[in-house]
């Protein structure tokens, strides 16, 4: 079926002027140069997932039928698909994704000519080169059920998860809803090497994750880093992805094992709404909770140039943990405006994401295991225990496409955290357990403070053609200033408040005010971090087959820590280069070998120790996809080392930067369509780990909260599908081996596996499609840790609960 796309010519001198200086810079710095081919258009029809189902037979039937369903028009040479079959297609899928199924191993390819036109041929001898440059928005990624197609934030340019030489894990927005996954946490259950983080107070308090064996503390939201201080909302998350390894190079200053970035939704072209509540509860005890989530997008008025989206959300409730609640709201407006003829688009996005809740502390620690006499629900603080958090974003993003060779990305991002918590905790002193008497020290805890980010960070990217090479360039430069400042009535402790017996706790204990002298002692301290970095890094296919990758980074850091009592500065660099090969051993397949390097503030406050801590990867792997891309899978293996660790001399009981930690591993992972009806998301690895080089005592053991071995699978499958609707089944495990809870390795937390089970089912009501989900998350009621702190605390797992959801697209 023909499908008509108007375009508008007009430029819009708005967006010119934005992108005007990085214009000029890429007119000096870049020649002249031809791109390696045709530059394809956005295909429109490749934005959403619809249902097919098509029977196996000819070819040339099943691409009609596709054309008709999908309202593609699709041209060929009448003799190209003669005598070819095509295999059956049943599911949900975007258009791209259906058709690269029917033409697997037909040695056909396909090429966009318009947003829903596109024109077949014969497969040349060799792998297309890299693709010409396209307008999607500031760091897209493109997903298909429960497989990333193409990524963006590793590279910071557009290519194939299989053209991309790193280790990139996503888990999309299909995934998220197949299994009701509420927080980021949640999410990642389904990514090897990824698990809770080392965290005072779990997610109470901040989201933390161990990558690869390493904490780290910092989300990122589209490629920006942000400072959370508690679980965001998934309401407007697109995916989640995690960038394995070190990242320097592109990103900065952050942990060597990787990071997290959630990837939002953006204003779309046609109209739509949605509306999505429900509900949980824990099978056994209290804890019930209730959710919903409202999400608009369309043109504004008769505009196809300026485009909106709006989602807002709450949720909150009782947790499993006695006398604790929780209460979380979230908006999220957005416009997206699209000018210049289509070469400019530009984004503005923002939030409000409140959470308010009681303040959790894990389970204390006895002979060293997490005491199995304390209940997992019990709440052994302060029923008046309180933590309040507002996050405030903004980010204004945009991309120019100069020419079909060259294009300008540049972002403006603002990030205001506004934290209060005050509680009672269950431990006085880090490391401290259970004594004889069944007692445990109680510490009253106060935290108040105001943390900004402002960041921008601008990128040209340039692709030509050098003799029988084809090139791709970036340049880029970010600055980033991070405000971290205590807010009255400041922050304190008071360690030796009282004791409880954890076997009759008393929760009524109350709170001394929150001016008490004793815990407000820093009231005005500040710490200011102003990072400025440039990059550069170039892509070249040498080869149909070689792709080479090189980058180097210039870092500077200057960070000040004012108190009223003390005042430290350090002022440290950095030079980070990366490199790698990829070589396309099929047009499906390919192995690739790189090496990052990285580094991360010390935060030493120690002028013998101002030096960053560095950290170097070598890592090789192998990508395939399989069935035209359908499924996807990457096994990886990899050494990791950081060092300037700051560990204590024993002799003189300074503090000295000689410190080395390594994680070497295996990773392997398998998402996509596993079969017509199956989808499936799998993962395992297997991770050793150990502190190399240590003043403490610590040497040779392991990391804290790092398993050697996890592994997760969830599969979800087609029961049947009719004109009265579709029913779907879905059932996943998770396993954790055993970790300790910190360097010095005396408190172990047990292996677990947990299931779960989720029946959906698809129907149409008043001419609304409707989509009703029910499951069980910890099925077996499982007991189970998920994480620890130090060497005295234990955070419990949820038990069994059931949950209902119902999304409706009005």
């Amino acid at each position: 079926m023909q499908v008509n796309h108007h375009a508008s010519s007009s430029a819009s001198r708005a967006g010119l002027a934005a992108a005007a200086a990085l214009a000029v810079l890429a007119a000096l710095a870049l020649p002249a140069s031809a791109p390696a081919q045709d530059a394809p258009a956005q295909p429109a029809a490749a934005a959403g997932a619809q249902s097919f189902s098509i029977p196996a037979g000819p070819l040339e039937q099943s691409l009609t039928r596709l054309a008709s369903e999908a309202n593609l028009n699709l041209s060929y040479p009448p003799g190209l698909v003669a005598g070819k079959q095509a295999p059956a297609l049943q599911g949900q899928f975007t258009p791209e994704l259906a058709l690269r199924m029917l033409l697997a191993d037909s040695g056909i390819v396909y090429r966009f000519t318009g947003p829903d036109t596109l024109v077949l041929a014969a497969a040349p001898a060799g792998p297309m080169m890299v693709d010409a440059i396209r307008v999607e928005g500031w760091r897209p990624s493109r997903n298909s059920g429960y497989r990333a197609e193409w990524i963006s934030s590793a590279m910071k340019t557009d290519a194939p998860l299989v053209e991309t030489p790193a280790s990139v894990a996503v888990v999309t927005e299909a995934v998220i809803r197949d299994q009701n996954a509420r927080t980021v946490e949640e999410a990642l259950r389904n990514v090897a090497g990824v698990g809770a983080g080392a965290n005072a107070a779990n997610v109470s308090v901040q989201e933390s994750f161990s990558i690869r064996g390493f904490n780290s503390l910092l989300i990122r939201v589209n490629g920006v880093q942000r400072r959370s201080t508690g679980p965001l909302s998934l309401a407007n998350v697109e995916s989640v992805e995690v960038l394995k390894g070190p990242f320097s190079v592109l990103y900065g200053d952050l942990a060597p094992g990787g990071f997290v970035n959630v990837q939002t939704k953006r204003p779309q072209a046609e109209a739509a709404a949605s509306l999505s509540v429900g509900a949980s509860a824990v099978a056994s005890g209290s804890g019930a909770e209730g959710f919903g989530s409202v999400d608009f997008t369309g043109p504004v008025g008769a505009s196809d140039q300026l485009l909106y989206r709006f989602i807002a959300s709450a949720e909150g409730g009782d947790t499993f943990v006695d006398t604790t609640d929780r209460e979380q709201f979230f908006i999220a407006p957005s416009l997206s405006y699209l000018g210049a003829g289509d070469r400019l688009r530009l984004d503005l996005d923002l939030s409000y994401l409140r959470n308010d809740e009681s303040f959790l502390f894990g389970i204390p620690t006895r002979n060293g295991r997490p005491d199995a006499r304390i209940p997992l629900d019990a709440q052994l603080g302060s029923a008046d225990n309180e933590k309040l958090t507002e996050d405030y974003s903004a980010e204004l993003r945009g991309t120019y496409q100069l020419s079909d060779a060259t294009r300008i990305d540049s972002a403006l991002t603002w990030h205001l955290t506004d934290h209060l918590s005050f509680a009672l905790r269950p431990f006085g002193s880090l490391g401290q357990q259970v004594a004889a008497d069944d007692t445990v020290r109680r510490s009253v805890s106060l935290r108040s403070y105001e943390s900004t980010d402002l960041q921008y960070e601008a990128n040209v990217i340039h692709e030509f053609a050098w003799g029988a090479t084809d090139w791709r360039l970036l340049f880029g430069a970010d600055i980033r200033q991070t405000e971290f400042k205590h807010t009255p009535p400041g922050f304190g402790n008071i360690t030796n408040f009282d004791f409880v017996n954890v076997l009759d706790p008393d929760t009524g204990v109350a709170l001394p005010p929150q001016n008490d002298p004793g815990i407000s002692l820093f009231a005005s301290a500040t710490d200011t971090t102003d990072t400025y970095g440039f990059y550069t890094q170039a892509e070249v296919w040498a080869t149909e087959q070689l792709k080479l990758l090189a980058g180097l980074r210039y870092t500077e850091l200057d960070y000040v820590y004012e108190d009223p009592f003390f005042t430290f500065e350090e002022n440290p660099d950095s030079v980070d280069p990366r490199l790698g090969v990829l070589y396309k051993l099929t047009p499906a397949s390919s192995f690739y070998l790189t090496y990052s390097s990285s580094f991360e503030q010390s935060f030493s406050f120690d002028e013998a120790n101002r030096d960053p801590l560095e950290a170097s990867q070598l890592e090789a792997g192998y990508k395939h996809d399989f069935f035209g891309g359908a499924l996807s899978a990457t096994v990886a293996v990899y050494e990791l080392v950081q060092e300037n660790l700051v560990t204590v001399n024993p002799d003189t009981l300074l503090d000295e930067q000689i410190g080395e930690a390594r994680s070497r591993g295996f990773e392997a992972g398998l998402s996509g369509q596993l079969s017509p009806r199956t989808r499936i998301a799998a993962s395992y690895a297997y991770l050793d780990n150990e502190i190399t080089e240590d003043n403490n005592g610590n040497q040779g053991n392991r990391l804290p909260n790092v398993p050697e071995h996890e592994a997760s699978i969830w599969l979800n499958y087609t029961l049947f599908e009719r004109a009265s609707g579709r029913l779907e089944a879905g059932g996943g495990v998770f396993y954790e081996g055993k970790r300790f809870t910190g360097g010095r390795n005396t408190v172990t937390l047990p292996s677990y596996t947990t299931m779960d089970l989720a029946l959906n089912y698809s129907f149409a009501a008043g001419g609304m499609p409707m989509a009703l989900q029910g499951g069980v998350r910890n099925l077996l009621d499982e007991e189970y840790y998920v994480s620890g702190f130090g060497e005295g605390i234990a955070f419990a797992g949820a038990p069994r609960t059931v949950y209902l959801r119902l999304d409706m697209k009005l």
